[in-house]
């Protein structure tokens, strides 16, 4: 309700939508999921049949299909081979395989098991190929006549096809087939020379199945010629084979010329029929073997979607979407007209006891439809032009309905004699588009189709402040740039009674179309007249009624301000307020606003604005704003670590997260070893050998650096040391080198003494100068607190104070002092140079250009400036998200996921490193036993 408590119905979505268009059989409405809309219903466009052959013959089949690699098959025009293009190269096809073959072939009649010659001469004539199809397990099915059966390519393991022959006393001609999603197949049989046309089913074993119910008998029972003696002789059963199911015999329909069949994924079958004499085709719907529904495509379907409603049909092919509710089974299915110029798409819903078609409005043209097939791939329909398939695209050509209405829309005002207000609509009417509002009325719901429509109410208008609802933008996320676009309103006149029916006649152009989103009609009344003037003004009938609906546009203009002062507070909630003022809402929190920042991460910063200050400065908090800012698609899942800091600790969100290294934590570390790869320094291994330390001495640390300097510059092909250069570096011979504890001041002595600390002496070595001399002296008076507890301790010395201690020229032979000169060095100094130092890692996407990973790289730099504490330093580096050895962390940085490379490598399509080699062929083929890699149970379960 408004500000005034008068309350409105509202009509908005599917929900409030189809039910009325559904309850007109005759509507020329339609529902339009993308814009959420009524609209005129699209007219579909039959086009001409441009061709002098009249169309496509039934003659003109051909059975074709997709593998599950993309490659395409299909029976050539004289019914003699089997050709195929390959996935690889569309443009080539060659032929996959000949009935001439034939004599390879092993013959399969019989029971498994039995023994039988092998059939290469007993083949009287070569047989037809008509139907084809690629079962799920990957077996590619051909039928063949004369003699009739089925040959199977067993397109796994390659090889000769298995010959399955059908029984001579059962008619079988195979037309069409095509794969169940259990591994099995359909086949349709049209039998056109016995008379009889037959639907088969076959299991993942090519065993056809009694789907009927009913048998052919092959041999009948009969008694046994031998017997035991003395035992009566036993009566030998008769031998049945599956009759399938008689299309012609089908209640309440019989089916007499079956085109096409097509399975769908619950189990259940379709049959495309075109009736001898008829002008449209019907669709049959077979489920558990028996005739569940039919419809046909007529004017009865078609209704005034088409200028022609009449469908004849050539082909069709099912395409999945999604599951209806229980075990209903929802897609499209596409039927190819017989003049070969197109595809009309239908929505299809098969439930349990019915079967439904909806005709969809895109104009799927063909150029030089040959008639072979329609196939599906990958969701993608293809037909085929000449010899090379093409998808089956949309044609941008849209045309409407010129005029429609909708009424039934009653609705109730809880009192008798309600008087009501207002109608508005937030809809989009083009120019040249048109929507009249008629309405009825009456107090009693049963006489409201009695009482006669009242006159045209006035035109509606275009309200330009928008919505009257306070701060709604119905049509602010979508695309209509329609100068028709907004809130349409009209005042009701003279509509009293507790019930009113709406009447909405909607009139087109032909190619534009008002869109119709949502309706509200305001009721009672709130009059100005009634409420503020004396009843004077009311005396007078005429001029009453005339004062108080021109009152009411001031009503109106006052209403709206009202309402938005009522509900200011709908401003100040980030889930509510328009995008308008989500910029005012951060600037009342000292924010800048970010031009790079979309509404919805405005929405989430004001959510959790608390959260974010809350932790400003820390590890989670700063990763929460990285997030914030660079995340593709950021949601609320990007604060939970701010929620519950305990449960989410540094990394625990995997490859995926913001990775934020302090230098004094991994300052035993090269960079490679914490995910940074630009830091090339190796990790370091002792295995097998003790690393030097304090108790062994500094002679075993001198003896260590001597004996590296030797191996440095040791030739590698004479083996002799270079003794001179040693000794000019150094100022004396090898065996009188002594490790230096400082950083030596020459250049070359400075380079060999970084190498032997950072790769050979096995734990963290600073380089240590002169300016570490206080800071040393620091060290030894925060440990020893008196300089006498020092002279006690090292025995030797005689300090009078910390500040006179100076840096030791060789390492110290005292134990204590050794051990305090290590700890120096490989403690306090690291930790002091990487204080208040931190970097941030930033996760790589898959596929990303330099100029955009750097852009991200400079957003985060900018982000931390803000939100890093004051005394600390920090730099921004990439690292990425992958399983190799040395970059990353083991179970945390190698979790397989959206932003991981565990993508299967395809040749001109990926990069380098970015993707595996997945499983070639058969070892990615899957529901099939593979030598080398499945294993046999001793149950054999793998039999079943």
């Amino acid at each position: 309700m408004d500000v005034n408590q008068t309350k409105y119905h509202l009509v908005s979505g599917e929900n409030d939508w189809l039910p009325l268009l559904a309850a007109r059989t005759d509507s020329r409405l339609w529902w339009d999921n993308e814009s959420q809309s009524v609209l005129l219903a699209p007219q579909g466009i039959c086009l001409p049949d441009l061709s002098e052959s009249g169309g496509l013959e039934i003659s003109d089949r051909r059975g074709s299909c997709f593998d599950h690699y993309g490659n395409v098959y299909w029976i050539d025009k004289e019914e003699k081979s089997i050709i195929f293009r390959p996935y690889a190269t569309p443009d080539q096809s060659k032929t996959f395989w000949s009935v001439s073959q034939l004599h390879t072939v092993c013959d399969r009649e019989g029971k498994p098991g039995d023994f039988k010659g092998l059939a290469t001469d007993d083949i009287s004539s070569t047989p037809l190929l008509r139907g084809l199809t690629v079962t799920a397990q990957e077996y590619l099915v051909a039928g063949t006549h004369d003699p009739a059966g089925l040959l199977v390519f067993d397109l796994h393991a390659g090889g000769p096809p298995s010959r399955l022959r059908w029984p001579e006393k059962v008619p079988f001609e195979p037309y069409d087939l095509s794969a169940a999603p259990d591994g099995g197949l359909w086949i349709l049989d049209r039998g056109i020379n016995s008379g009889i046309s037959r639907l088969w089913r076959m299991d993942r074993f090519f065993q056809v199945m009694p789907c009927s119910g009913l048998y052919d008998e092959l041999e009948s029972a009969a008694t046994p010629l031998f017997h035991p003696v003395g035992e009566s002789p036993g009566q030998r059963s008769a031998r049945l084979f599956p009759s399938g199911i008689r299309l012609d015999l089908t209640i309440p329909l019989p089916i007499q010329e079956p085109v096409a069949v097509e399975s769908l994924p619950d189990g259940s079958v379709l049959v495309l029929e075109n009736g001898i004499g008829a002008f449209n085709s019907v669709v049959h719907y077979f489920r558990n073997g028996l005739a569940v529904d039919h419809v046909s495509l007529d004017e009865q379907v078609i209704g005034n979607l088409l200028s022609n409603p009449h469908i004849f049909g050539h082909d069709m092919v099912f395409k999945s979407s999604k599951a209806g509710a229980g075990t209903d089974v929802q897609g499209a299915l596409y039927i190819s007209a017989s003049n070969g110029t197109q595809v009309f798409e239908f929505l299809l819903l098969a439930g349990k006891e019915q079967l439904s078609l909806t005709l969809q409005p895109p104009l799927l043209p063909m150029r030089e439809y040959s008639g072979k097939a329609l196939i599906e791939f990958q969701n993608t329909i293809y037909y085929d032009f000449k010899e090379r398939w093409l998808p089956v695209t949309e044609q941008p050509r849209r045309r409407f309905l010129i005029q429609g209405e909708l009424q039934g829309l009653v609705k109730d005002g809880k009192e008798p004699d309600c008087i009501w207000h207002r109608l508005l609509l937030d809809a989009c009417i083009p120019e040249g588009t048109k929507v009249t509002i008629q309405i009825r009325t009456s107090n009693h719901r049963d006489l409201l189709s009695t009482e006669p429509w009242q006159e045209r109410e006035p035109d509606l208008y275009l309200r330009k402040d928008g919505s009257e609802i306070p701060f709604h933008r119905p049509f602010e996320k979508d695309n209509f740039h329609s100068p028709g676009v907004g809130t349409w309103e009209v005042l009701l006149q003279n509509a009293r009674g507790q019930f009113i029916e709406i009447r909405m006649v909607l009139q087109g152009t032909g190619r534009a179309t008002p869109y119709i989103r949502a309706l509200r009609i305001y009721y009672p009344r709130f009059s100005y007249l009634a409420h503020y003037l004396p009843s004077v003004y009311r005396d007078d009938t005429q001029s009453g009624s005339f004062l108080d609906r021109f009152l009411a546009n001031v009503e109106g203009l006052y209403t709206s301000l009202e309402g938005r002062i009522e509900r200011f507070e709908a401003l100040l909630d980030p889930r509510s307020a328009p995008n308008a003022y989500l910029t005012w809402l951060l600037g009342w929190l000292g924010v800048i606003d970010d031009p790079a920042w979309d509404a919805q991460r405005r929405r989430l910063f004001l959510e959790h604005a608390e959260l974010l200050y809350r932790w400003r400065g820390t590890q989670i908090g700063l990763r929460a704003a990285i997030r914030l800012s660079i995340d593709e698609y950021p949601d609320a899942t990007i604060f939970d670590e701010l929620k519950d800091s305990k449960e989410y600790r540094l990394g625990t969100l995997g490859g995926h997260n913001i990775r934020i290294v302090e230098q004094f934590l991994v300052r035993r570390l090269p960079g490679i070893g914490k995910g940074d790869v630009s830091d090339r320094t190796l990790l370091r291994f002792t295995l097998g050998k003790e690393p030097w330390a304090p108790s062994h001495g500094p002679n075993a640390l001198h003896q260590m650096f001597r004996n590296f300097l030797t191996a440095l510059y040791r030739d590698p092909v004479t083996t002799i040391t270079d003794i001179d250069t040693i000794e000019k570096i150094w100022g004396t011979s090898p065996d009188q080198i002594l490790f230096p504890p400082t950083l030596p001041d020459s250049e070359a002595g400075a380079r060999d003494w970084m190498h032997f600390t950072r790769d050979i002496i096995g734990f963290t070595y600073a380089p240590v100068t002169t300016e570490d001399a206080p800071f040393f002296q620091e060290f030894l008076a925060r440990r020893y607190r008196r300089i006498k507890l020092l002279n006690m301790a090292y025995g030797q010395t005689d300090e009078k104070g910390f500040n006179t201690i100076s840096l030791p020229a060789e390492l110290p032979h005292v134990q204590q002092a050794l051990v305090d000169w290590i700890e120096f060095v490989s403690l306090a100094v690291p930790i002091q140079r990487n204080a208040h130092r931190f970097k941030v890692l930033v996760p790589t996407r898959l596929g990303e250009l330099p100029q955009s990973r750097d852009r991200r790289k400079a957003r985060v730099e900018e982000i931390m400036k803000l939100e890093k504490p004051a005394h600390t330093d920090f730099e921004v580096g990439m690292y990425w998200d992958l399983f190799q050895i040395g970059t990353a962390r083991l179970g945390l940085d190698t979790s397989i996921g959206e932003g991981s490379r565990f993508t299967a490598l395809v040749l001109g399509e990926n990069y380098l490193g970015q993707a595996f080699l997945s499983a070639s062929h058969p070892w990615c083929v899957e529901n099939r036993t593979v030598t080398g890699r499945d294993r046999l149970t001793t149950d054999h379960t793998w039999r079943k």
